[in-house]
């Protein structure tokens, strides 16, 4: 596995990493910047402009220390916050079954103890 620990583009936080390649049509992916993740959702910057109309498709990728983990989970965006160079995006997660919650969520917790750890 890459040492993706070293490309803080995708870090967060000092034991995670998650990488996340969106599409509205499943066929042209785009790569964007994870600034938060939780089982509920998931908040991103990108400089593409996505139609807040229809769904979005993601396929996730989170790192830990211990493991990876590869989710595909459809959305739709919550609110578009545009910037000088981009957009902010807040996008809930519809129809996400319960056991790939749980299993998000587990992997969350868990990163969240390993980074009050003291290496």
């Amino acid at each position: 596995m890459i040492n993706l620990f070293r490309d803080k583009k995708h870090m967060l936080d000092n034991t995670s990493i998650c990488i996340d390649n969106v599409s509205h049509d499943g066929i042209r992916w785009h790569e964007v910047e994870v600034s938060g993740i939780s089982p509920h959702g998931i908040k991103f910057f990108s400089k593409l402009s996505f139609d807040t109309e229809k769904a979005l498709k993601n396929d996730l990728h989170v790192y830990s220390k211990l493991t990876k983990f590869d989710f595909s989970i459809e959305g739709y965006i919550v609110e578009k916050k545009a910037v000088h160079n981009g957009y902010f995006y807040n996008v809930r997660f519809n129809n996400i079954d319960e056991r790939t919650r749980i299993q998000l969520d587990e992997i969350l917790n868990i990163n969240r103890s390993l980074a009050s750890v003291a290496w």
